[in-house]
C-alpha cells in the first residue's frame, strides 16, 4: 500500500513534498515508539505499522524518484552510486537492531530519519516546478 500511495502522490504533489511526508511519518512513528509505555498491543502495532510505512514509501521514493532528478544518460550511474554505499552500510543493521538497550536503536533510526528528512528539505522537484508554471 505505501508503494502505491508514494505513485500516487508523487504525480500530484510532487517529489520533495513526498519525501518530507513519508519521512515524518517515520520518525513520527518511531518517536512515538519510543516513549509509549502502556500495554496496548494495537497501539503498538500502529506505532511499528506508522513507521514502517513511512520507510517503505521513502525507499519507493528511491527509484522513482531517481528520474525525477537526474538526466536519463546518468540515472543508472547515480542509482549505483547511491545504491552501494547504501547496501554496504545495511550489512551493520543487524548489529545495531540487537543493541541493548533496545531504546538505544530507535533513537539511532530516529536521527538518521531526521538527517533525510532535512536532505530531502534540499531537494528540487524539476517536474513538478514545471507543472506549477504551466498552472500559472
Amino acid at each position: 500500500m505505501a508503494y502505491f500511495l508514494s505513485g500516487a502522490l508523487v504525480s500530484h504533489i510532487g517529489l520533495k513534498n513526498t519525501l518530507i511526508m513519508s519521512y515524518v511519518l517515520a520518525l513520527s512513528g518511531m518517536v512515538a515508539l519510543i516513549f509509549y509505555k502502556g500495554d496496548s498491543q494495537f497501539l503498538l502495532g500502529l506505532c511499528i505499522l506508522g513507521s514502517k510505512f513511512g520507510v517503505a514509501q521513502a525507499f519507493n521514493l528511491a527509484y522513482v524518484g531517481n528520474t525525477y532528478l537526474f538526466p536519463i544518460t546518468v540515472v543508472a550511474s547515480s542509482f549505483a552510486i547511491c545504491n552501494v554505499p547504501a547496501r554496504i552500510i545495511t550489512i551493520f543493521a543487524p548489529y545495531v537492531a540487537e543493541l541493548k538497550p533496545e531504546s538505544i536503536s530507535q533513537w539511532i533510526f530516529s536521527v538518521i530519519a531526521l538527517l533525510a528528512l532535512i536532505a530531502s528539505l534540499s531537494i528540487r522537484d524539476p517536474k513538478h516546478d514545471k507543472k506549477k508554471q504551466n498552472e500559472k
